[in-house]
């Protein structure tokens, strides 16, 4: 079963952020854009149909109505996710529309790496 939701942000310019442990997640899309890091740990995602593993470090990307799903691959993994309303990355949903990446995982270099894991963790604290 594939699951709909309406939205997962809410207003203009919001956005949603979490962190999980040893997350799972069905099959689902919504019109938000949802930005994935692993902080520790493994995680299997799956987007329009294409399957790949994320690991510590690693980005994953799913552009507005992709089906995806994912699950923890190893023990004690933490992901990071941010769920952006259209209004947020309004030019940069214009620009990704009706088109699919052919690779959803990324990386950046390490020092915007360390910083990103400085804001992802210090916001949840």
């Amino acid at each position: 079963m594939i699951f709909h939701y309406n939205t997962l942000s809410k207003g203009r310019g919001h956005f949603s952020t979490r962190i999980c442990e040893n997350p799972t997640w069905d099959f689902h899309f919504h019109k938000n854009l949802e930005l994935f890091y692993v902080i520790r740990g493994e995680v299997e995602c799956t987007i329009n149909g294409n399957t790949d593993i994320l690991r510590a470090g690693e980005f994953g990307l799913c552009l507005s109505n992709q089906v995806h799903a994912g699950h923890t691959v190893v023990a004690d993994t933490l992901l990071f996710v941010c769920v952006f309303s259209e209004d947020c990355v309004r030019s940069f949903a214009s620009f990704m529309e009706d088109k699919e990446g052919e690779d959803f995982k990324f990386t950046c270099e390490p020092p915007l790496q360390r910083y990103l894991e400085e804001v992802f963790l210090l916001e949840k604290q």
